[in-house]
């Protein structure tokens, strides 16, 4: 996907000169400190299609030694002549004298280097200093560790051998075959060879690890023995994650109707990765922040189970069935990011994985309809024509906008015919690559539907549409149109369909739901301009969030809403997800600025007087922070109302959970607490501090009280007490109860510290020593939220320069842009340390997309920014940048619409 205004490179594919189809390697480590230098023998089995004198193969940061060739009938090749390494090309050429055709095998020997960046072989630091290294090659870093051809449709064999420190454990894509001793205190680790793979799933670990295997109930249904490695004395912490892994895989072998076709399936855990997960076939790697204990609150222990299960289901989709080229990237991480929600549900019925998937893939800050909103944006079906492009399109839009179109045709289809339409395409495509349009062929034989016209004004344009609908003057039919919505070009209202003839139109399988009718209809809706007659005085589009798309109901519909839910309950035609949507399209509208403010906030108000639904909570305080960020300091009105609005819901969930409680009241109540918090209530920051000052308490204990006093009186969870709070007794050091759990205890810690700002440096003393994930990352992200400018300026620079593991330093950048003290403190933080972040991470798409994106939130003055990133261009980032020029400027449109929040707002209060 080249840039707009830029030719695209070219890119020459080594597969149209050479097939591979057995790689026998060879490695050998004296030391894996970084950039120490490796031996490698290679044996390539290859096929050359174009007669040459020169075999070329993919390698990058190598020198090579001695080389030849063999012939197929086993007799020796032309001699060789020279290597020759091309940086341009990243790729290495061997030349013989005279011409080679057929079947060769090409053996030659290398050195190369353990990479100190996150990428290719890169150097891990386990405890104690010892030295260890992992591989990361998704997209094309293979090269770096084994020269091949590295291209996902070069499939092939991969037979690994590793000669390692004896101390170290090593893990590979295959069981160990054999270990034997070497000279110099190694040992020489032999594998099975892989069936075919491509080159970027090949992975192997070296280091101080430490295994669990399964537990007895996981062992009845595993269908291959699994195991998750861990630095020695972490490795129980990955308990959780090693069950999700289990019961994902026994899952996923019936949803496919494949069996999983490998030996063993383990999960690695090292001391640093790049990225949240990667599928490397038989050895998946996960971040070190998915090892947890039993106090992980339930936000985390999703999050871990959603990753687990999304790499597991990588093991068919994207592993099995490979992209032909990246262009298809959207189709393995978007399914992956869809279906491991299958396997969830059937684990964990109380999660509502299916209500929260559309709070968090559709609607959530970073979700799909946030991150398509803007003109910087690209077709999740993108053109890649060159591999130095892929770092651009691994974004939301591969990953939650796919996942949505995964989940609009799976409902569209229906369950029985999807999961035909996807055995079909596994067993046709079994151990080869595949196209999107490959997919659509076997969905349409299974349905009988024309697949792949429907779904391609979905993959193939930008963007998404907003549907319209308003009353015909008859009141017999609703008027319903589609344009494409944009955050920053929709101007004051829906322009006349005759104005966007010519703009995008998507083929839209629209689910209509009208008042007081039982059932819905699917209108499939492929014009600009459609006529829906109407059956009562209201309809829902879109019912149920099927399709990734924005609705705008007129101002008399949402007029209509609101008192529907004023005459005190939520109407029975709406769904959760249906009642979230008026709320989240309300605040899109706005920003866009297609409906003011003042229906929103009137809506917003008349339904949470009566909503009893945790998911339509969540999703509407989700919705409604979000227009506080852009106008709250201006309309603390609105921060007053809101915190009204849910101070019900406080006093019903107050700090700690209760016995038998409701999953999703464990979400809402971190939710509702963290909105009152930012609106300041006064009773809920007290409430924080003291929670603060007990996580802070280096000798804090419950002293039981004797039997018979009564409990010590709290302000909140009123309408329940547990035992353990009516038999526990103030600390006498900190003068606190029970110290926060898990999920309430980054709330504490950020209104703790930005109400005390003495609390600092114990908070940052703990945060630094801190050995639990979750706990080290609230600490992180509270401690930028610091009152003291110039001892933040310090503390900033000390955990650049290696007081602060790198993979941490998104946190750290999240919590300086949630400053409310210093406006701009991370965009200036960011500036005075670019080169030290950009040397980091630079190449890393997803780490430094996520610190430019939090920086720039905190940058007022888009021409600043934009001057910034024309002296300092950062390519992984180049749509994140763009995309969040385009959100500045959207906002300084909307602060006009903050007198009109506070107005309306401060009308509002007076209804209480």
């Amino acid at each position: 996907m080249a840039s707009p205004g830029t030719a695209p490179r070219r890119y020459i594919h080594l597969l149209d000169s050479v097939r591979p189809s057995l790689y026998i390697v060879d490695l050998s480590f004296e030391s894996l400190n970084a950039q120490a230098s490796f031996k490698g023998e290679l044996k390539a089995s290859l096929e050359v299609l174009k007669p040459s004198k020169q075999l070329e193969l993919h390698a990058k940061d190598m020198e090579f030694g001695s080389a030849s060739v063999a012939l197929a009938d086993g007799s020796a090749g032309p001699s060789f002549v020279k290597a020759t390494l091309r940086e341009e090309t990243e790729t290495v050429i061997f030349e013989f004298s005279d011409i080679l055709t057929g079947s060769v095998v090409l053996t030659c020997t290398y050195t190369g280097k353990v990479q100190s960046a996150q990428r290719g072989l890169y150097h891990c630091t386990f405890e104690c200093g010892i030295a260890g290294a992992s591989t990361h090659f998704e997209p094309v870093y293979c090269r770096y560790a084994v020269p091949c051809i590295d291209e996902p449709k070069a499939k092939a064999c991969f037979e690994v051998s590793i000669a390692a420190p004896r101390s170290l454990t090593v893990v590979s894509n295959m069981p160990e075959t054999n270990a034997a001793p070497l000279a110099g205190g190694l040992t020489k680790h032999n594998f099975m060879a892989t069936p075919r793979v491509s080159s970027y799933l090949l992975g192997f670990s070296l280091g101080d690890y430490s295994s669990i295997d399964m537990e007895e109930k996981d062992r009845e249904i595993a269908p291959v023995p699994m195991k998750l490695y861990a630095q020695r004395g972490s490795e129980e912490m990955g308990r959780f994650a090693l069950s999700i892994g289990v019961g994902s895989l026994a899952f996923f072998e019936k949803f496919f109707d494949q069996k999983f076709p490998l030996p063993k399936l383990d999960l690695v855990v090292p001391p640093f990765f790049p990225i949240g997960g990667m599928e490397n076939w038989g050895i998946i790697t996960l971040v070190n922040r998915s090892l947890i204990d039993d106090s992980a609150s339930l936000q985390k222990r999703q999050g871990v189970a959603g990753l687990v299960a999304h790499e597991v289901s990588h093991m068919w989709f994207g592993d099995l069935v490979t992209p032909c080229w990246w262009e298809d990237l959207w189709l393995k991480e978007g399914f992956a990011s869809w279906v491991n929600l299958l396997p969830l549900d059937e684990l964990f019925p109380a999660w509502r994985v299916w209500d929260k998937w559309g709070l968090d893939t559709l609607y959530a800050s970073g979700g799909a309809l946030e991150v398509d909103q803007y003109k910087a944006t690209h077709a999740i079906e993108v053109p890649v024509n060159h591999p130095d492009e892929v770092q651009e399109i691994f974004d939301a839009l591969s990953y939650k906008k796919g996942s949505a179109m995964v989940n609009m045709l799976f409902h569209s289809l229906g369950p029985e015919i999807f999961r035909q339409g996807l055995s079909l395409w596994l067993d046709k495509y079994k151990n080869s690559n595949s196209t999107t349009q490959d997919l659509w062929d076997c969905l349409a034989t299974a349905s009988r539907q024309p697949v792949g016209e429907i779904m391609q004004s979905w993959t193939r344009q930008e963007g998404f549409p907003v549907v319209s609908v308003t009353i015909a003057e008859d009141g017999k039919t609703w008027k319903v149109s589609q344009k494409r919505f944009s955050l920053t070009e929709q101007g004051e209202g829906l322009e006349p369909a005759t104005k966007r003839a010519k703009g995008p139109v998507w083929t839209i399988p629209l689910l209509v739901r009208h008042a007081k009718v039982a059932s819905s209809e699917t209108v499939v809706m492929k014009e600009t301009t459609i006529d829906i007659p109407a059956q009562g005085d209201f309809v829902i589009l879109n019912a149920g969030v099927r399709a990734p798309m924005r609705v705008c109901y007129s101002a008399d519909l949402l007029k209509l809403f609101e008192k529907k839910f004023a005459s005190g309950s939520c109407p029975e035609e709406l769904s959760p997800l249906d009642r979230v949507a008026l709320a989240s399209d309300g605040v899109a509208m706005t920003r866009a600025r297609l409906q003011p403010v003042e229906p929103l906030l009137k809506l917003v108000k008349a339904m949470l007087l009566v909503e009893t639904d945790q998911i339509v909570w969540l999703g509407i305080l989700s919705s409604m922070k979000k227009l506080l960020k852009v106008v709250g300091k201006q309309a603390p009105a609105l921060k007053e109302l809101l915190a009204k609005l849910s101070l019900s819901q406080k006093k019903r969930l107050g700090w700690t959970q209760v016995e038998g409680e409701a999953e999703m009241d464990k979400l809402l109540r971190s939710s509702v607490l963290d909105l009152l918090g930012t609106c300041s209530d006064e009773e809920t920051c007290r409430e924080a501090t003291e929670r603060c000052l007990a996580h802070l308490c280096e000798s804090h204990e419950a002293y039981p009280m004797p039997l018979g006093v009564p409990p010590v009186p709290t302000s909140t969870n009123t309408t329940k007490i547990s035992m353990k709070q009516a038999f526990a007794a103030n600390c006498p050091a900190c003068g606190a109860l029970d110290k926060p759990e898990a999920g309430v205890r980054g709330i504490a810690l950020s209104v703790g510290l930005k109400k005390n700002p003495e609390f600092w440096t114990k908070m940052a003393t703990l945060q630094a020593k801190s050995t639990n994930n979750e706990e080290r990352d609230q600490l992180l992200y509270a401690l930028g939220g610091h009152q003291d400018k110039t001892t933040l300026e310090q503390w900033v620079a000390t955990c650049l320069d290696g007081s602060l593991p790198s993979q941490e330093w998104g946190t750290l950048f999240a919590g300086l842009s949630s400053n409310n003290f210093h406006d701009g403190l991370a965009w200036d933080l960011l500036v005075k340390h670019w080169d030290v972040v950009y040397r980091e991470w630079g190449q890393s798409q997803f780490r430094m997309k996520g610190i430019v994106s939090d920086a720039m939130s905190a940058c007022k003055d888009p021409s600043v920014a934009k001057k910034f990133f024309e002296d300092h261009p950062c390519d992984v980032a180049k749509l994140t940048i763009r995309q969040q020029l385009e959100s500045m400027t959207a906002n300084k449109q909307l602060e006009e619409a903050s007198s009109a929040a506070e107005g309306c707002a401060q009308q509002l209060l007076t209804e209480f």
